[in-house]
């Protein structure tokens, strides 16, 4: 039983981990030029520089980094939890959680963006960031699953 217990814990760690650079990943190709870095930085930061004073902040990588590490603690509860509830099931459970999390997130945001008087290209575009990273953080602790 111990054995199975500490299994468990370090396959958790491990997705947690894995869902966790993945997430980072796609946050940092996002928001490069290449992508919506540029739009984003010009509605949200008007007449400033692309990447102006980024370089002077360094314990937004790690809040990042932590608030991935605590979202994607509660994505491997629940895909784990879901899994052995559905383990006779062809249900596509990581997808399921990822629409679940991604649903949430949109629904809980959307009102800021229109009571803050955003730009709803702004919400697209951090939405769309939220899609792509919950789904690529869903897979990668499925696929270790």
């Amino acid at each position: 039983h111990n054995s199975a217990t500490s299994m468990g814990a370090q396959l958790f760690v491990l997705q947690v981990i894995a869902a966790t650079f993945v997430s980072v990943c796609v946050g940092v190709l996002w928001y490069t030029p290449m992508l919506f870095g540029r739009l984003w930085w010009s509605i949200q930061f008007p007449g400033r520089k692309f990447g102006d004073g980024v370089a002077n902040s360094t314990t937004l990588p790690f809040l990042s980094a932590a608030s991935y590490l605590l979202q994607n603690s509660a994505i491997v509860v629940l895909m784990n939890w879901m899994l052995q509830a559905t383990i006779e099931s062809t249900a596509p459970v990581p997808l399921l959680v990822a629409v679940v999390m991604v649903t949430v997130n949109a629904a809980a945001n959307f009102p800021h963006y229109l009571y803050g008087r955003q730009p709803i290209h702004l919400y697209a575009i951090y939405c769309g960031h939220d899609v792509v990273q919950l789904v690529a953080a869903t897979t990668a602790a499925y696929v270790l699953a």
